[in-house]
């Protein structure tokens, strides 16, 4: 029977845990360069679309970003159903709304914490 070194332990849990943790930071990275990409895309597609915002864990550094994170866009007008079809040929998992479709208060905060893409 092996002994159970805490401290091997430990240190392996950090390293592990610091590896994630910049695998998770590069990823981030690279999702904003793409979702400013897609942006782009949209509002050369869609002329109607006023603006876009990326928003949520990939662009607010506040909150906490995962491997498995996808990218939030909002969308002030332009047809919806159009803006999902063309971002689903990310290789990232992006969400898009109209933010006509939500709330004031939202707005208000998509508006201060979020980043204007286009």
């Amino acid at each position: 029977m092996t002994s159970f070194d805490i401290n091997t332990a430990a240190e392996t849990i950090t390293t592990i845990n610091k590896k994630n943790k910049k695998e998770a930071e590069k990823r981030r990275l690279d999702a904003q360069k793409e979702g400013m990409l897609v942006a782009k895309k949209l509002k050369a597609t869609i002329p109607e679309i006023q603006a876009i915002w990326g928003f949520g864990s990939t662009f607010e550094k506040n909150k906490p970003y995962h491997l498995h994170s996808d990218i939030d866009l909002a969308i002030e007008g332009g047809d919806i159903l159009q803006a999902i079809l063309l971002a689903e040929k990310s290789h990232f998992k992006i969400d898009i709304i109209e933010i006509t479709d939500t709330d004031d208060n939202f707005v208000r905060l998509l508006k201060q914490n979020g980043i204007r893409l286009a």
